[in-house]
């Protein structure tokens, strides 16, 4: 990574982020939840025919990374797991 004065520095990823709301719904009140260093994340629990919003970001000691962008859009169908990729 390099900083905005040019010097080249190392971050430890710490842990990765998956943030999801309901569409409609301020990204403000997301639901957050720390995955680890896992590359794969299964969301369960959510509702049929309901239209979600999903960002991905890493954490370490210097704060939030970047979110994902843009925000994947997604609404089940028959199961009510989504399977949410960190990379």
């Amino acid at each position: 990574m390099i900083s905005d004065r040019g010097e080249r520095y190392r971050v430890l990823l710490i842990t990765a982020q998956v943030r999801w709301w309901l569409r409609g719904e301020n990204i403000y009140v997301a639901h957050n939840i720390d995955v680890g260093k896992s590359i794969r994340y299964v969301l369960g629990g959510l509702k049929q025919q309901v239209m979600y919003q999903v960002r991905v970001f890493g954490y370490s000691r210097g704060g939030d990374g970047l979110q994902s962008h843009p925000t994947l859009e997604f609404v089940l169908g028959e199961t009510q797991n989504a399977v949410i990729s960190t990379l």
